[in-house]
């Protein structure tokens, strides 16, 4: 556990005892005897080290308790030099500006998962039409989890493959846009693959006795069989 000396000497931005022990002009390893020993301190050198951090002697030699947290520093200092109602004003303001932060990291959170979704629907439209083109027949018999994996294993062979840092740190970011966007439904023994883009559902069933891939168009309540 750090000592109040240790402690004292950061707040004071001092970051290493060799930088304070040269501006306190005292050999570096006197120096180290007293942050690990501060019972050892010479009185003198106590009273010292009480007014260059401007506090009380008993903090210095370890008779007082440290305080829980960081030692106050300026900032504390100050504000406990205000009246009572500037404090309170204070207060208020710090309440305010606390609330808009958080306020600002949502709306921040919300665009950068707008922005991963817009990423992630369109990479799947490429994909899925990589996917019509090279292996048609992989809609016999899929599930929404086997295109579900399907889709993530071409994230990371596109990352690789075309160095694309954005894809490679982001599958997992992706992935979870993906999820947000799709479900799987049951209707009348149709498998449906539901994606969500902006608002807009595309529907994608699957017939789950044939295992035949199919368009469905909802306003017209069909499914034709894709070609």
């Amino acid at each position: 556990m750090a000592s109040a000396l240790q402690e004292l000497r950061k707040v004071a931005g001092y970051r290493t005892a060799k930088e304070f022990a040269a501006a306190a002009e005292i050999p570096l390893t006197t120096y180290a005897r007293y942050e690990s020993s501060p019972e050892k301190i010479p009185l003198p050198v106590a009273w010292r080290f009480a007014d260059m951090f401007s506090v009380p002697i008993d903090l210095i030699v370890g008779r007082s308790e440290q305080p829980e947290g960081p030692i106050r520093g300026e900032v504390q200092a100050r504000y406990d030099a205000l009246a009572p109602e500037y404090r309170a004003m204070l207060d208020s303001y710090l309440e305010f500006l606390t609330q808009k932060n958080a306020d600002e990291a949502r709306r921040a959170a919300r665009r950068e998962e707008r922005r991963i979704a817009a990423v992630c629907a369109r990479l799947e439209d490429v994909f899925l039409a990589e996917l019509d083109r090279e292996r048609p027949d992989f809609y016999l018999g899929a599930t929404a989890a086997d295109l579900r994996e399907a889709f993530r294993n071409y994230l990371a062979e596109r990352a690789d493959e075309r160095q694309e840092l954005e894809v490679r740190n982001s599958i997992d970011a992706i992935m979870d846009a993906y999820d947000r966007a799709h479900q799987e439904l049951d209707l009348g023994g149709f498998r449906v693959f539901t994606r969500t883009v902006d608002g807009s559902a595309l529907r994608e069933p699957l017939d789950a006795g044939r295992g035949v891939y199919v368009e469905y168009d909802g306003s017209k309540g069909v499914a034709p069989e894709k070609e």
